[in-house]
């Protein structure tokens, strides 16, 4: 099968190629690096004054918030990039992706003591509006992508890669 010959729309590569890769791996060198900061700034809680302690003993876990981040950095500045026309795989790479934008907004959430916390932007720092603008535009991004949104009526083919047979 051929690749699709419509290749995806700037908007995408911008966001996906270039702006979430760097971002990804400016959270991972965060996550590496300085986990209490960025526990800091994802667990505040402004109306309380309420921020949770870092604890050494934790850093495992930012450690591997660092490994995913990085898969995701990988995956869209460089395996993307390879393929720039075919929309099929970008869609099946992009969708576990957006699974983890739910549970990563979800956690969002519940670092900040619920979605009623979460969604009181007038209690918003500016750290609370530097995480919102850094991750909402690509989650949206991510899903109207997926949706087909802006993407040629040429997308339905299967990519330029064939499923592996299983009949060997």
């Amino acid at each position: 099968m051929t690749q699709t010959q419509a290749p995806i729309p700037i908007v995408y590569r911008l966001c996906i190629n270039t702006i979430e890769p760097l971002l990804a791996f400016g959270g991972a060198v965060q996550t590496l690096f300085w986990p209490a900061d960025f526990l800091a700034i994802m667990a505040h809680r402004p109306q309380t004054g309420d921020t949770p302690v870092y604890d050494v003993r934790t850093h495992f876990l930012y450690t591997s918030l660092t490994g995913a981040w990085l898969l995701f950095a990988y995956l869209e500045a460089v395996v993307l990039r390879l393929y720039p026309n075919d929309v099929q795989l970008w869609k099946r790479l992009i969708v576990p992706m957006l699974l983890s934008d739910v549970l990563f907004c979800h956690s969002t959430a519940l670092a900040v003591g619920g979605y009623g916390e979460l969604l009181s932007v007038a209690h918003y720092t500016s750290a609370d509006w530097l995480v919102c603008v850094t991750t909402w535009p690509l989650v949206l991004a991510r899903v109207a992508f997926v949706l087909g949104v802006g993407l040629p009526s040429s997308t339905s083919s299967q990519g330029s890669r064939k499923a592996p047979s299983h009949a060997e």
